[in-house]
């Protein structure tokens, strides 16, 4: 199966993005000046961006465009270019919860919460202590959940659950 590849959005001309999570550069004319100092053109080479993995867990690639260089997040350019369901604050989601999968089919715009929701869930969250019911026994993997499922307070949840 071949990538499909489309412009990276104010980018276009210069750089694509593919539903397989890579970024190109598209050929363009450059600049250049000669030994003599004449003024040359030359065509560069459609290539592949190499992606830098940061602290977060997340590919970036750098974008120039006017003598200007811009960091982007690979997984936010296959979103806005191939994920449906944009919309203003949304934050991208990794369906699977493994953040170097940039594949378009893997991608989801939600909810700020919907995110810190679905990190807890697949143990993304450090931060989220899991607790247990003393009663039933029943698992939840944050403090937080516990409360929201069995329509408590947190201090409830904090001072009577079991935490593991």
């Amino acid at each position: 199966m071949s990538a499909n590849w489309k412009p990276v959005p104010g980018f276009e001309g210069r750089y694509e993005v593919s539903d397989e999570g890579q970024v190109a550069s598209v050929p363009f004319k450059q600049r250049c000046v000669l030994r003599n100092g004449k003024e040359a053109f030359r065509m560069t080479k459609r290539r592949v961006l190499a992606q830098q993995l940061i602290n977060s867990g997340y590919y970036i690639v750098h974008l120039h465009l006017n003598n200007k260089r811009t960091a982007a997040t690979v997984h936010r350019l296959v979103a806005k270019v191939f994920a449906p369901g944009y919309f203003g604050g949304a934050d991208v989601n990794h369906k699977d919860a493994v953040k170097t999968n940039n594949r378009a089919e893997n991608l989801e715009w939600v909810t700020r919460t919907a995110n810190h929701i679905h990190a807890v869930y697949h143990g993304l969250n450090t931060f989220a202590v899991p607790v247990a019911d003393p009663e039933t026994g029943e698992i939840y993997p944050s403090i937080m959940e516990a409360a929201r499922k069995l329509n408590l307070g947190e201090k409830m949840v904090r001072n009577h659950f079991i935490r593991l």
